[in-house]
């Protein structure tokens, strides 16, 4: 790989901080995942099973008091 020079790498570092401040002002605006994520099984006996299988799963995991 050759050598970069010390201006084309302030350049790529400058393109991927413009980049990144994009992506982040992009960001701002949508909803964080578990906001878009809520609500969506609501009502959804499947996804009650599903919990309740999980929590049915963990209490298995927990020690036992003697």
């Amino acid at each position: 790989m050759a050598a970069a020079t010390i201006e084309q790498r302030i350049e790529a570092l400058e393109r991927e901080v413009r980049l990144l401040r994009a992506a982040v002002k992009k960001g701002r605006r949508e909803k964080p995942w578990w906001e878009r994520l809520a609500g969506t099984f609501k009502d959804d006996p499947l996804f009650d099973e599903m919990v309740k299988a999980g929590q049915r799963y963990r209490n298995l995991l927990r020690p036992r008091s003697k």
